[in-house]
């Protein structure tokens, strides 16, 4: 009895040590904070105007055109911010950390880092529309009623219209005249930053000069502009991949990343921009000799990219000595430029990452558990055996 007494004690301790170990391990791994995005200044001549965002994450992208959000429960590292500002505005994206503005970025794309669980991430967008001009609309004879239609507003008048401080963009008329006259194809034409954009047209229908009230306008025709804004894609003319060719490394070793593009559509790309974000702390790049560099960014630019066609670049990140068993790694890579227009910053990126591992101890923690519980299942299968000896000895 006392040798069954003894095996249940030992059984019931090991159980109650080995449950705790995964509580502990979840505890340790609970490190995660808030990300807030904010737009500001999006009122314009009386009409709110929001932009939309792409966020690269340590683990994917996320998409979105929200005045206001709070992203929780986000794990720590590196982060990037990408704006595509309303028609006619210029955006400047301030990061806040912890509540403390650290940067300032006079452009589309940020970058900031959760350094604390619990910790929280801002980016604050600040827009300024001074991309404006004037649009003027007239005709001859004069008094004949069109339709303007611009990257967030439609106008209706008779000519001549003028529409000074219109956010740039392409316009669109549409000439309305009475039925026994010949239908008019629309115009369509892009007004440029502090430009002046005419409309004008001039008509020979016998009826606008018998008609003293203005003519009955026609059923708007179908534009059919040589010049007109690129619809927004559902698909991408562009696949990302960031890879590296292993899922661990040493501390003070070397991982090899490889970025590929490949061009899916139909159409050549121009002026293509490949930036690969990583954390400088973690890893420093060595090769990428054709890249421009700044803190924590490569970029590449790509002339042309045909259908069909490749874009390839190899280089190498040392990891830093200093870095934990156990820590990540973390890098992102996007593609933009003026032919991506309207393709979500998920769809033209790709993110990699891989664990930093270091020898361990004779004596580490993690030799120690493995000690213990050896010891504790010799124990059980002597217990075990003993118990069956007394048992057959004493009948």
């Amino acid at each position: 009895m006392s040798t069954v007494k003894r095996f249940l004690s030992i059984a019931l301790t090991t159980t109650l040590f080995l449950s705790v170990l995964p509580l502990q391990m979840v505890q340790a791994a609970d490190e995660e904070g808030s990300i807030t995005i904010e737009q500001l200044n999006t009122e314009f001549l009386g009409v709110k105007r929001v932009g939309s965002w792409g966020l690269a994450t340590p683990f994917g992208a996320i998409d979105g055109d929200s005045e206001k959000i709070e992203l929780k429960k986000k794990p720590m590292g590196n982060y990037a911010l990408t704006v595509k500002p309303p028609s006619g505005a210029v955006s400047k994206i301030e990061v806040y950390q912890d509540d403390v503005l650290t940067e300032t970025f006079e452009a589309r794309t940020a970058n900031g880092k959760l350094i604390s669980s619990g910790g929280t991430l801002k980016f604050t967008i600040k827009y300024s529309f001074s991309q404006i001009g004037d649009v003027s609309v007239t005709s001859k004879p004069s008094k004949i009623p069109y339709t303007l239609k611009g990257p967030v507003e439609t106008f209706e008048g008779l000519t001549p219209g003028h529409y000074p401080n219109r956010v740039a963009g392409f316009y669109v008329v549409y000439y309305k005249q009475p039925k026994p006259c010949k239908p008019v194809l629309p115009i369509a034409r892009k007004l440029e930053a502090g430009g002046r954009l005419g409309f004008s047209s001039e008509f020979a229908c016998k009826s606008l000069k018998e008609d003293k009230e203005p003519p009955k306008p026609e059923p708007e025709p179908e534009p059919e502009p040589e010049d007109k804004k690129p619809p927004r894609r559902t698909q991408s003319p562009v696949r990302v991949s960031l890879g590296t060719a292993s899922a661990e490394v040493t501390a003070g070793g070397s991982a090899r990343y490889n970025i590929v593009v490949l061009n899916r559509g139909d159409d050549e790309l121009k002026d293509l921009t490949v930036e690969y974000r990583y954390d400088s702390a973690k890893l420093t790049i060595q090769g990428a000799r054709d890249a421009s560099r700044s803190p924590n960014t490569l970029r590449w630019t790509i002339a042309s990219l045909p259908s069909s066609g490749k874009w390839e670049t190899t280089f190498t990140g040392a990891v830093s000595d200093a870095a934990a068993n156990g820590d990540t790694v973390l890098a992102s890579a996007t593609v933009s430029g003026d032919d991506l227009a309207g393709v979500r910053s998920s769809q033209r990126s790709d993110s990699a990452q891989f664990g930093v591992i270091k020898e361990l101890p004779q004596t580490g923690a993690a030799m120690e558990l493995f000690a213990l519980v050896a010891l504790v299942v010799t124990s059980f299968f002597s217990l075990a055996l003993s118990g069956v000896k007394e048992v057959v000895f004493a009948r």
